[in-house]
C-alpha cells in the first residue's frame, strides 16, 4: 500500500488540497465527527507553534582602523578561531592589544605561534632570557662576596 508523502511547505496547491481531503477521508472513517475544518485547526495550530529557530545574530566586528596593525596577521587570527569554534571576539580591543605587542612581523609571528600552539588567546613573543641570566651570573662572579672575611655564626 503506497503512502502519499505530506508535502513540505503548507499553502492550498492541488497537491495540498489533496492530501488534505485524503487525510480527512482517512479519518472521517475513524471518527464520524472529523471534519475538514477540525482538521484545518489542528494543521494551523501546528503551524503556529512549531518552533522555527532564531537566526543568531553574527557578532561581526565593526572595521576599526587601529595604527601600527597587520591586518593580514588580524585576517588570519580571526579566521583561525572561527575554524577551531572559540568566541567571535565582541569589541576592537584585542585589534588594538595585538597591536601594541610589536612590529607587523612580530604580530605575524605571535599570530603564527598561537596557532601552532593552539592558544585561545594572544601572547607577547617571549625575551631571549639567556642573555639576562648570563649578565647575572657574570657579575655574580665578578663581585667580591666571597673574599669577605667569614664572621662565623
Amino acid at each position: 500500500m503506497a503512502s502519499t508523502q505530506k508535502p513540505l511547505s503548507f499553502s492550498l496547491g492541488p497537491l495540498n488540497t489533496k492530501y488534505i481531503l485524503d487525510l480527512v477521508a482517512a479519518q472521517k472513517l475513524v471518527n464520524s465527527r472529523y471534519n475538514r475544518s477540525i482538521y484545518m485547526d489542528d494543521l494551523i495550530t501546528h503551524l503556529r507553534t512549531k518552533a522555527k529557530p532564531k537566526p543568531k545574530a553574527k557578532n561581526q566586528l565593526v572595521s576599526v582602523e587601529v595604527e601600527n596593525l597587520n591586518i593580514k596577521a588580524w585576517d588570519k587570527w580571526i579566521a583561525h578561531r572561527k575554524l577551531v569554534k572559540l568566541k567571535p571576539y565582541k569589541t576592537s580591543l584585542k585589534m588594538e592589544e595585538l597591536a601594541t605587542l610589536g612590529t607587523h612581523d612580530e604580530q605575524m609571528q605571535i599570530v603564527m605561534i598561537s596557532m601552532k600552539n593552539e592558544y585561545a588567546g594572544l601572547f607577547p613573543l617571549k625575551t631571549n632570557n639567556s642573555v639576562a641570566n648570563k649578565n647575572i651570573l657574570q657579575d655574580s662572579s665578578n663581585s667580591d662576596w666571597h673574599l669577605k672575611e667569614d664572621t662565623g655564626f
